[in-house]
Formats: structure tokens, sequence, C-alpha cells
């Protein structure tokens, strides 16, 4: 991938790498040196929604530092519509990329975090200040105090020109919780307490 960095901030760097990495540019002349695909065309301008990339090595990705990455994308669609156009997405994506599963139930949560630290970075990709931004406490919210072996846990991720998302994290036949909203209303997640 031969990419020309003239006059672009280091964020802007990092930024279209990561992309880059993970999706295909199909500007063919490539003359403007706009990074054009399809899926992201298509998931912010007609599905009005901000594709993310969440992963705790995204700077170390971008300088080099790790040859490889974890990585998960999420693409906070309401409708539930956009998973209809599953085959412009694979198409947008690079060759030698390893998919998962389109729900967010794993297993295993600590690939998420840095190893040994509360805290993981994410990119918007339709962010004008293309920077990674680290998330960490009190962004990060557990059950109770089990913090890292949690089997749920919420992130609050802020996308410019939006309202607050936050987006849930789960393993598979957990013990049931129950959501703690900020002001009782329902609307802004601010802890779980486990059912009885």
């Amino acid at each position: 991938m031969q990419l020309t960095y003239s006059n672009l901030s280091w964020n802007q760097m990092e930024h279209d790498f990561l992309w880059r990495a993970i999706f295909k540019d199909f500007n063919k002349d490539n003359r403007d040196k706009k990074f054009i695909n399809p899926w992201l065309q298509l998931a912010v301008e007609e599905f009005r929604v901000s594709p993310i990339l969440l992963g705790p090595d995204l700077h170390e990705y971008c300088n080099g530092t790790k040859k490889t990455a974890y990585m998960v994308l999420l693409v906070d669609d309401r409708s539930g519509n956009l998973h209809y156009r599953q085959d412009i997405f694979f198409e947008s994506l690079q060759s030698k990329l390893v998919t998962g599963r389109d729900d967010i139930e794993m297993d295993d949560l600590e690939p998420l975090f840095k190893e040994n630290k509360l805290q993981t970075t994410y990119s918007v990709w339709a962010d004008r200040q293309k920077e990674l931004k680290p998330i960490e406490p009190p962004n990060i919210i557990w059950v109770e105090e089990l913090k890292r072996l949690s089997p749920l846990f919420c992130l609050n991720l802020s996308i410019p020109g939006q309202l607050l998302l936050q987006q849930l994290f789960q393993k598979p036949h957990r013990r049931k919780t129950r959501s703690i909203f900020k002001d009782g209303k329902g609307s802004e997640i601010v802890g779980f307490k486990w059912m009885e």
C-alpha cells in the first residue's frame, strides 16, 4: 500500500493507515489522494452511521511496532438495514483479513484491552480530527468491581457531532445483570448490578 503524506498531521496519517489497512481504496486515479470505499460511503451517507475501529494496539500497529493487531469494527446501525449490504462490505475489505461474527458476544473480552491496563483505543471513520482516542475508566463501565474479569462491560464512545454512543460487550451464557441508568430514566448506563 503506497501512501503519500505531504501535508498530513500525524493523526491523519495514523487514521488513514489504519482504515486503509482494513478497507480497500477504490479511488483508481488517486490524483486527489481521496480515500474512496463504497461500504464506508454507504454507511455514512445512506445509513448515517459512523463506523468505529476499536482495539488495544492501534497506535503500535500504525507506527509499525506491531505487525498485527486485534480490532473490532463497531457499526451503530439502529435500523439494522446496513446488515443486508454484506456483499458491499466484504467486497470493500482488504483480502488478508480474518473476519468474525456480526454480534459482540465474545468468549474472551481480554483482547480488547491493553495488557495489564484498563485501556483500549478507537478510531471513528468520519472524525474530522482523525485522531485515535483512548478509552479508560470512567468511560469503561463494569459489573460492580470485577473489572477485567467482568462478563459484561460498556464503553462510552465520544463521536464528534453525535450523542454519546454506549457499546455493550458481553460473554455468552453470563449471569443475569440489571443495567443502572443515570437518573433512573433508561437513557445512559452508569453501571450494572447482579440480579438475584
